[in-house]
């Protein structure tokens, strides 16, 4: 009965797998059929924790920081050019007026040999709807000073997801070693109840025990990895690698 169910949690768990290949595939945009192949001992990745180079890169590398700083740029630009607006505006040019008659409509003042008198002109352009752009400017402010309460949120809001984040690794870190020992453990014990078994032909089910428990660590050691390298990826993707 217990070979029983143990099939049956295995062809659930190739289920599982399968299910789970088809949607990482999807991912990559690449066929759903592709194998995935694994390593027999998944690889991790070690980063400085609590590092303030890691904050100061989330602070000044982070996508949504970024954006907000983009924001700002853009804000101060219009604050810039809606003050110019509502300033009055200068030009300064010439014109001219040919005096005498041309014999040719297409022929010049130099051409014709006829004089010409120049004419200095200076505009003045002050603009009717002052207060307009005074508004314009003060909204232009009051967006950037709300832009940049959003930034000082946003960065707490990064920087106590990043303290999570290097718990969650530090947790995983601590958990490797830990699991390591304890397989190692366990697979001396299961070494050493066979021989007694095979000696005097008592603790068989010790033995079956022990081996789930080994089991059981060897499971812990692998979720341990892949909590770390999850914990490392997402660390990057907050300082936006």
């Amino acid at each position: 009965m217990e070979i029983a169910d143990l099939e049956n949690q295995l062809a659930m768990l190739r289920d599982m797998f399968f299910s789970l290949q088809v949607s990482f595939n999807n991912l990559l945009n690449v066929e759903e059929q592709r194998k995935v192949s694994l390593p027999e001992v998944l690889p991790v990745v070690d980063i400085e924790p609590g590092s303030e180079a890691i904050l100061d890169s989330i602070r000044s590398g982070n996508h949504q920081i970024l954006q907000l700083e983009f924001i700002e740029a853009s804000l101060i630009s219009r604050e810039k050019v809606a003050s110019k607006a509502g300033k009055p505006g200068f030009s300064i040019g010439v014109d001219y007026m040919i005096t005498g008659e041309s014999t040719s409509p297409m022929t010049d003042a130099a051409e014709s040999g006829r004089d010409a008198i120049v004419f200095p002109m200076v505009g003045i352009t002050i603009p009717l709807y002052r207060q307009k752009y005074k508004a314009m400017v003060k909204e232009a402010v009051y967006l950037q000073e709300a832009t940049l309460n959003k930034k000082a949120d946003k960065v707490n809001v990064l920087e106590t997801t990043y303290a999570k984040t290097d718990k969650d690794y530090r947790d995983a870190n601590r958990r490797i070693p830990l699991y390591n020992i304890q397989s190692n453990r366990a697979a001396k014990a299961i070494k050493i109840l066979e021989t007694e078994y095979a000696t005097i032909g008592k603790n068989f089910e010790e033995i079956l025990r022990m081996e789930r428990q080994l089991l059981k660590y060897r499971l812990e050691l692998e979720k341990a990895r892949a909590d770390k390298n999850a914990a490392v990826a997402f660390i990057n993707y907050l300082m936006g690698k």
